[in-house]
């Protein structure tokens, strides 16, 4: 995890974060990934975060 001196904007909720995981250069929030982790396929959210994560690629 880098904790950044500017905010960046988290590609999955849009918000604003010092606190980011960068994935190919993409910052995803410490909120954001620690949902992500804990999704289930059957969760409502599951689709949600498949999208959003592909925007990486």
């Amino acid at each position: 995890m880098e904790s950044c001196k500017e905010p960046q904007t988290c590609i999955v909720c849009e918000k604003e974060r010092r606190d980011v995981l960068l994935i190919l250069e993409q910052p995803i929030c410490t909120i954001c990934e620690q949902d992500i982790v804990g999704v289930k396929p059957t969760d409502r959210t599951y689709d949600f975060y498949i999208a959003r994560l592909k925007e990486i690629w």
